[in-house]
């Protein structure tokens, strides 16, 4: 029987994010949609400090601010659309016969059968305190399921993008691509040099010297770079 590396907790939250966010990049989920946005405002909503009468005695407790209450009533409204029941199913092959069924008058229709599915796999990762990782890339505004807390992209490439987007806005692209330019340079000469003593052959005097001269130019060169960004920046 061949092993398998049993799945983590991040494994799980991953996957279920995955493939809700899935159900969100499909067509007409304004609702999914709807209910995450409703989710997102519900946890960043404050809490407030209020006076209050506990016994006949006056003290301070935090409950929660009407702009709270009021989206935690609008999210029960929009959630009290998907209701299952408990049933019990007469069958042989199945250890559990007890299942949850969806009821209503959409409870027949496929497109709401997987809505619903999808809304209980949003529930999971919210339980678990993790849906807020389930966000919308702005630069091909897909949504994904973020595999890091501070991620804001859903992929190298898009993230590269933005970068391009922000040195062409800012005028700091041709001063990158100088800078990238000249730093490639001295690392293909360092390579041909580290490369040549891995091959087992010794490098002369002269070569041992330039190679020390090229790692001292590489640090000089992002010292500049540095330098002219701030200038850049403060310009900008």
């Amino acid at each position: 029987m061949p092993f398998t590396k049993k799945p983590t907790a991040r494994d799980y939250v991953l996957r279920l994010g995955e493939r809700f966010a899935d159900e969100l990049n499909k067509p007409d989920q304004q609702r999914l949609v709807r209910l995450l946005e409703l989710w997102c405002a519900w946890e960043a909503a404050p809490f407030v400090l209020r006076r209050q009468r506990r016994d006949g005695r006056r003290w301070v407790g935090v409950v929660p601010g009407h702009a709270r209450a009021r989206l935690q009533k609008e999210l029960n409204d929009h959630l009290a659309r998907y209701q299952f029941r408990r049933q019990v199913q007469l069958r042989d092959d199945e250890e559990f016969p007890v299942t949850e069924v969806l009821v209503g008058r959409h409870a027949n229709s496929p497109g709401f059968l997987r809505e619903a599915q999808a809304v209980g796999w949003f529930l999971r990762l919210a339980e678990l305190g993790e849906g807020r990782r389930v966000r919308r890339c702005p630069v091909c505004e897909k949504w994904f399921m973020a595999a890091r807390p501070d991620a804001l992209y859903c992929g190298t490439r898009c993230a590269r993008k933005k970068a391009r987007q922000v040195l062409k806005e800012t005028g700091k692209a041709a001063e990158y691509k100088r800078f990238h330019r000249k730093r490639q340079q001295l690392r293909d000469r360092i390579k041909q040099l580290v490369d040549k003593q891995k091959r087992g052959l010794h490098l002369v005097k002269r070569e041992k010297s330039e190679l020390a001269d090229l790692k001292t130019k590489i640090a000089n060169l992002h010292q500049e770079y540095d330098r002219k960004r701030e200038i850049l920046n403060a310009k900008n």
